[in-house]
Parts: structure tokens; C-alpha cells; sequence
């Protein structure tokens, strides 16, 4: 099990991805919090945890620590479970992330309720074309992500 967890420290944008039995298993909210704070003391401003699966729930954690030695605002986003496996979710939450972040610098809270709203309406979108594989959903799926990083830049 695998969480993702994406830090943004000035203008440098990274992607890690630690295995849980590495780093301290996050079972709940707070110690997911708690690791948003072990990471603002390793210097990054924003940090956003991913897929974070708590007894049945899925959220995403953020913090986004304006000042530095100042408490982070730290919020959480629950997530609807789509019932189906998909490929990619991760690279276009993080790109998602960092478009949404990048429109909205000062309101991480903001940016990362854009992200997943955009990756969910993507995916339940592509749930309802399942049964219809074809070349047609390949070019459908293209459209969608176009329309959807187009929007990030409208008004830049």
C-alpha cells in the first residue's frame, strides 16, 4: 500500500511516493496531520497527502504553512470511492495539483478541492463509457483531459 504525497517547497514541485511500511503507518487523521508537520519541519510550505484510505473513507490531506514556526492550516477532503481500477489517477492528481496551485498560490485548500473535483468528474466520466470500449473512448478520454487542464489556465 502505497500513499502519495506531494510537496511543493518554493518553486520546486515533487512527488514522493513512500511505502507505509517504511515511514510510521498513518491509521487515522491525526497522524496524517502529524506527518504534514513532520514535513513543514523538513522545510517544504505545502504538503498534500493523496489516496489516504481510513477505515473505508478515502481523503486527502493538506497543510499549507504560510509562515514559517506559525501553525499550518491544515484541512482534509473526503472522497466518493469509484468502484473500478484505474491507470494514471496519480501523475494527473499531481499535475491537477500543481495547475489548481499554481492559479491559486496562497489557498492550497482551494487548489486541492479543484484537483479533486476535476479527477473525480474525469473518472466518473470514464466509468460510464466502460462498456462501450472502443477507439472512441481513447479519443473521448484526450478530450476530457484537454477541456479539463484548459480550464486551469482561463485567466492567467
Amino acid at each position: 500500500f502505497v500513499i502519495q504525497l506531494w510537496v511543493m517547497k518554493a518553486s520546486f514541485t515533487f512527488l514522493l511516493s513512500l511505502f507505509l511500511f517504511i515511514v510510521k503507518r498513518v491509521t487515522c487523521e491525526a497522524e496524517g496531520l502529524r506527518a504534514c508537520d513532520a514535513l513543514h519541519a523538513a522545510g517544504p510550505s505545502k504538503v498534500v497527502i493523496t489516496s489516504l484510505d481510513i477505515d473505508g473513507t478515502l481523503l486527502l490531506i493538506g497543510s499549507h504553512q504560510k509562515i514559517k514556526g506559525h501553525p499550518a492550516e491544515q484541512f482534509k477532503i473526503a472522497m466518493p470511492k469509484i468502484p473500478a481500477y484505474f491507470t494514471g489517477t496519480g501523475d494527473l492528481m499531481t499535475a491537477l495539483l500543481l495547475g489548481w496551485s499554481n492559479k491559486y498560490p496562497e489557498e492550497l485548500w482551494k487548489a486541492s478541492e479543484l484537483a479533486v473535483s476535476s479527477l473525480q468528474e474525469y473518472n466518473a466520466l470514464s466509468c460510464e463509457e466502460l462498456p462501450f470500449v472502443s477507439s472512441t473512448i481513447l479519443f473521448s478520454s484526450a478530450k476530457r483531459v484537454e477541456i479539463i487542464f484548459s480550464s486551469l489556465w482561463e485567466g492567467i
